[in-house]
C-alpha cells in the first residue's frame, strides 16, 4: 500500500483517520496485530466463567438447580465458541464484550461469596478488575466502553439500590460511586492512548512500507540502466569502488550481429526493436551468470568486461569470458527459431572477440551522466579481434588463450594486424 500523507490525517483525538479506505485497512492491520494477546485474554476470561459453577456449587448451592445450571453452560459455551470457533473471524470487540462478560459473572460471584461476602462488593470488584484488564489487552476505547460500560452502569445501579435500601451510608456510597467512576474514565484515557499510539505506528509502517517500495522501484530502474555489478556496488554504498578510474588487468569480450544493416532494412521498425531486445537481453543473461560485467551497448553489438567491478583472477576471469562466447553462440539457434515469427528471413550470426590485458577501469563522462567502463589500448584489440572473427566464431588473442589454455582447447587461426599494435597478435579459436 502507498499511503496518501492527507489520507493518513487522524482526528477525533487521534481514534480515527480521516480516509474511510484507510481505516478499514487500519483495522484489519490492528486486529493481525493485536489478535494474539487479546484472544489470550479472551481464553483467560472464559476460563474464569468455567469457574461459576464449581463455585456455586462451592459457595451457594442452593442457587445450583437445574435452571442455573442450563444458563451457565450455555453462557459458556457461547463464550467459547466466540472465543475459539471463530478465530480471527470474529471482530474483536465481540470477543471481547463476551469475554468481559464471563470475567464479569465469575468475578463477581468468587468475590461476592468468598472473598468479600456482599453482592454489591462483588460486582464493584469485579468491575475493577474488567477495568484494569482492558489496558492490559490493548483495547480501542470503543470496545471498552462496550465491554466494560455496562458493568460499571451496573454497579452504579447496585449502590443506588442499596442507598434506597439504607444499607449504604453517605461516604461510603459516595466512595463506591466515586472509585468505579475515576477507575473507568482512567482506564479510558489509557486506552485512547494506546489507540493513538498504535495508529501513529500503523501510519509510520505504511510511510516505511512506501518509501521501501519506492527505493527498490528505483534500484530496479538503476539496473535497467546501470551493469547490475555496478548497481549493487553504487546501492550498497561502495560508490567510490566504481567511481575513480583504476588500472586493472581485465578480459574484454565484444560482439557484433553479422549483416544487421541489412536485415534492419528489410525488417518493420517494431520488429527490428524486438529482435535486438531479446538478443541483448539474453546475451546480458549470459554475461551476469559468467560473472562478468556489459559496459555497452554499440548499436547491434555489445561490450562484456571480466574481472571488474567483481574481482576475479587472471585465470577466471578469461575463463569466465570464454565461457560466455560459447554460450552465446550456443544460444542463437533457438533466439533465430522465434525471430523467424517475426519475418526474418535467414537466421543471424554473431561474432565474438575476445582479449585480456591492463586497461583503465572506472566511471567516464561527465558530472551529470557517467558510463562504467574499460578503455586503452587492450580494448581496442578485443575490438579489433572481433572484427576479424568469421560469422558464427569466437576469436581470443594470445594473452588470453595463455590463460584458458589448461581449461578450455583451442586452435590457432594465424594472426591479426591491430591499429596502435606495432606487430601482428596471434589470435585461437576455442573449440
Amino acid at each position: 500500500m502507498t499511503p496518501d500523507q492527507n489520507n493518513m490525517r487522524l482526528y477525533l483525538l487521534g481514534q480515527r483517520f480521516v480516509d474511510p479506505q484507510t481505516e478499514v485497512a487500519y483495522r484489519e492491520w490492528r486486529k493481525v496485530e493485536a489478535f494474539p494477546v487479546m484472544w489470550l485474554g479472551a481464553i483467560v476470561a472464559t476460563l474464569s466463567w468455567a469457574g461459576i459453577i464449581p463455585s456455586y456449587y462451592l459457595f451457594a448451592p442452593s442457587y445450583f438447580d437445574s435452571l442455573s445450571v442450563l444458563l451457565y453452560l450455555s453462557l459458556l459455551l457461547f463464550g467459547l465458541g466466540t472465543t475459539l470457533g471463530l478465530s480471527q473471524k470474529v471482530r474483536p470487540h465481540m470477543i471481547w464484550v463476551v469475554a468481559a462478560m464471563n470475567l464479569y459473572g465469575g468475578t463477581a460471584l468468587i468475590f461476592g461469596n468468598y472473598f468479600i461476602g456482599d453482592s454489591l462488593g462483588g460486582a464493584l470488584s469485579a468491575s475493577m478488575l474488567i477495568m484494569l484488564y482492558a489496558p492490559f489487552m490493548r483495547l480501542p476505547v470503543l470496545t471498552v466502553i462496550m465491554a466494560c460500560g455496562p458493568y460499571w452502569l451496573l454497579g452504579n445501579g447496585l449502590v443506588i439500590y442499596e442507598i434506597q435500601q439504607g444499607n449504604l451510608g453517605e461516604w461510603e456510597a459516595f466512595s463506591y460511586l466515586l472509585i468505579p467512576a475515576v477507575g473507568f474514565l482512567t482506564v479510558l484515557l489509557v486506552c485512547a492512548v494506546t489507540e493513538a499510539f498504535f495508529r501513529r505506528s500503523y501510519t509510520r509502517e505504511c510511510l516505511i512500507a512506501s518509501q521501501s517500495t519506492e527505493l527498490e522501484n528505483a534500484a530496479r530502474q538503476i539496473r535497467r540502466y546501470v551493469p547490475a555489478a555496478v548497481a549493487e556496488q553504487i546501492l550498497g554504498g561502495q560508490g567510490d569502488a566504481v567511481d575513480e578510474p583504476q588500472r586493472r588487468k581485465v578480459s574484454i569480450l565484444f560482439s557484433d550481429i553479422v549483416g544487421f544493416t541489412d536485415m534492419a532494412d528489410r525488417l518493420d521498425p517494431e520488429d527490428i526493436t524486438e529482435i535486438v531486445n531479446q538478443y541483448m537481453a539474453a546475451m546480458s543473461d549470459i554475461v551476469d551468470v559468467h560473472q562478468g560485467t556489459v559496459t555497452d551497448f554499440i548499436g547491434d553489438g555489445l561490450m562484456a568486461m571480466f574481472g571488474a567491478p567483481l574481482e576475479l583472477s587472471k585465470e577466471e576471469q578469461a575463463t569466465q569470458a570464454v565461457r560466455a562466447a560459447q554460450a552465446m553462440q550456443q544460444k542463437l539457434p533457438a533466439l533465430n527459431a522465434n525471430w523467424r515469427k517475426l519475418g526474418l528471413g535467414e537466421d543471424l550470426e554473431i561474432r565474438i572477440g575476445i582479449n585480456t590485458g591492463m586497461a583503465s577501469v572506472g566511471s567516464f563522462g561527465s558530472e551529470g551522466r557517467m558510463s562504467y567502463t574499460a578503455i586503452g589500448l587492450q580494448v581496442n584489440v578485443a575490438a579489433r579481434i572481433q572484427s576479424h572473427c568469421e560469422p558464427g566464431g569466437v576469436l581470443v588473442s594470445d594473452s588470453t588463450y595463455q590463460l584458458v589454455k589448461d581449461e578450455i582447447d583451442c586452435e590457432p587461426r594465424g594472426e591479426v594486424d591491430c591499429k596502435g599494435v606495432h606487430y601482428p597478435v596471434k589470435v585461437y579459436a576455442p573449440k
